[in-house]
C-alpha cells in the first residue's frame, strides 16, 4: 500500500476509493451515456479544429475543477482539525 505522506496523497487515496464506489451507481452511468453520445455528435457537427479546441477546453475546465476540490479538501480537513485540536484545549 502507498504510504500517504500529504493530504493531496490522502484526498488521491481517497478520491480513488469514491471513483470505484461511483462507477457502480446507474444514474451516473446512464449520464455518462449520455454525454458520450452527445460528445459524438458534437464531433460530427463540429470541423476537427473547432471540436480539439473544444476538446482542450473541457480537458482544462476538468483541472481546474479537480484542482478546486483538492483544495477544498485540504482547507477543510486543516480546518477540522484545527477546530478539533481547539476543543481539547478547553
Amino acid at each position: 500500500m502507498k504510504s500517504i505522506n500529504s493530504l493531496d496523497d490522502l484526498y488521491n487515496k481517497i478520491q480513488e476509493s469514491l471513483v470505484y464506489e461511483i462507477e457502480k451507481d446507474m444514474d451516473l452511468k446512464k449520464l455518462w451515456k449520455q454525454l458520450n453520445i452527445l460528445d459524438e455528435q458534437l464531433e460530427k457537427s463540429l470541423g476537427k479544429s473547432e471540436y480539439k479546441i473544444f476538446d482542450n477546453y473541457l480537458s482544462k475546465e476538468s483541472e481546474v475543477i479537480d484542482l478546486e476540490r483538492k483544495r477544498a479538501f485540504v482547507y477543510g480537513y486543516k480546518l477540522a482539525n484545527k477546530f478539533m485540536t481547539e476543543s481539547f484545549k478547553e
